[in-house]
C-alpha cells in the first residue's frame, strides 16, 4: 500500500563546493521543501531489511539517480573500489577518489568503452547538419567522452567484461575473477548490473573478508521474492544492512514491495553493537532516482 506523505527536513548544500554536495554528510539543519513522498509498508519478510542506526550515514555521488548512500567508515577501511555496472555515469566513483586520495577504481561494464562513447559524438556530430540535434547533445556527449579518457586512466581501469557467475566467453568473468584481477585486500563494491546481482551474491559472500562493504541494486525482487529474500538472508552473515533505499523507477507490489532496491551493506568486522534505527529513510539524504515521481519511503 503506498501512502503520500512529506517532508520538509533535506539539506541545502548548493552554497558548498562540488566536492562537498557529491557526499553529503546527515545535518538536518538547513532544509528546504520537497515534493510529496510516498510511503510503502512492506510485507513481513520485509523485516530483514531493517537498516542499523549509524551516525556516520552520508551520501556520495550526483544527486538523485547515481548517487548512494553509505556509512563514512566504508569508504575509510576501503584501499579499492569494484564498480560493476557504469553506463554513463561514474560520480560515485570520482567522488570516493575525491575524498580519499589513493583509492583505485576498477569498473566492469561490457556495454559501454572509448569506443560506444566516440560513436555517440560522431552521430551527434552528423546530426546537427540536418537540423535533427542540437550543440547542447553534442556537448553532453563530448563531455561525457572527455570524463570517461580522463577517469579510466592508470591506476583506474575500465574492463569492457559482463560480470556473471560462469564467464565462459572472453568478455566475460565472475566476482572471483575481477577481485584476482585487483589483487587489493579491503574492497568497497558498488553493484548494478541489471538482475545479474542474484548470480554473484554467493561469491560475495565467500570473499568477505576482502569486501568492506557494498552497495547494490537488487532488480526484479517482485518475479524473485524467493531469490531475493534468499540473498539479503546469505549477505547478512558476514554483512548488516546499513541503509536501505527503493528506486522509484521501479514499481510497488501490492503487498507494498519495491521492485527495485539500493541496499548498502557494512561488514560486521566494522560494526561496534549499533542497534536497529526506527525509520528506515533518512530524509537528509535520500533522494528520488527518477525527480519526476515521488520518492518512495519504506514503514516497517
Amino acid at each position: 500500500m503506498l501512502t503520500p506523505i512529506s517532508y520538509a527536513n533535506r539539506v541545502d548544500l548548493s552554497h558548498r563546493p562540488a566536492t562537498a554536495r557529491s557526499a553529503k554528510c546527515l545535518d538536518y539543519r538547513k532544509t528546504y521543501m520537497t515534493p510529496p513522498i510516498v510511503t510503502a509498508r512492506l510485507p513481513a519478510s520485509g523485516a530483514r531489511l531493517r537498516p542499523l542506526a549509524l551516525p556516520d550515514m552520508i551520501r556520495v555521488g550526483r544527486d538523485h539517480d547515481g548517487g548512494y548512500v553509505l556509512p563514512r567508515r566504508l569508504i575509510d577501511a576501503a584501499d579499492a573500489v569494484l564498480a560493476l555496472g557504469l553506463n554513463d555515469d561514474w560520480s560515485f566513483e570520482e567522488a570516493l577518489v575525491a575524498m580519499k586520495a589513493g583509492l583505485i577504481i576498477h569498473g566492469y561494464d561490457h556495454t559501454v568503452g572509448h569506443r560506444s562513447f566516440a560513436r555517440e559524438v560522431a552521430f551527434a556530430m552528423a546530426r546537427l547538419p540536418l537540423g535533427k540535434g542540437t550543440i547542447s547533445q553534442l556537448s553532453e556527449r563530448w563531455a561525457t567522452l572527455k570524463s570517461y579518457n580522463r577517469f579510466f586512466s592508470a591506476p583506474n581501469r575500465h574492463y569492457a567484461k559482463k560480470i556473471t557467475d560462469q564467464p565462459d566467453k572472453p568478455l566475460e568473468t565472475d566476482l572471483n575473477g575481477a577481485l584476482q584481477q585487483m589483487d587489493i585486500d579491503q574492497v568497497l563494491i558498488k553493484m548494478d548490473i541489471e538482475g545479474s546481482e542474484y548470480r554473484i551474491i554467493d561469491q560475495l559472500v565467500d570473499n568477505a573478508d576482502r569486501i568492506v562493504g557494498a552497495c547494490i541494486e537488487f532488480h526484479d525482487i517482485h518475479p524473485f521474492r524467493m531469490v531475493f529474500n534468499s540473498a539479503i538472508d546469505n549477505l547478512c552473515g558476514p554483512f548488516s544492512i546499513a541503509h536501505a533505499h527503493p528506486n522509484n523507477y521501479g514499481k510497488v507490489s501490492p503487498d507494498g514491495m519495491p521492485d527495485v532496491l539500493e541496499i548498502t551493506f557494512v561488514n560486521r568486522r566494522l560494526l561496534c553493537g549499533e542497534p536497529f534505527r526506527g525509520e528506515v529513510r533518512l530524509p537528509a539524504l535520500d533522494q528520488a532516482n527518477d525527480q519526476r515521481k515521488p520518492d518512495i519511503s519504506l514503514l516497517m
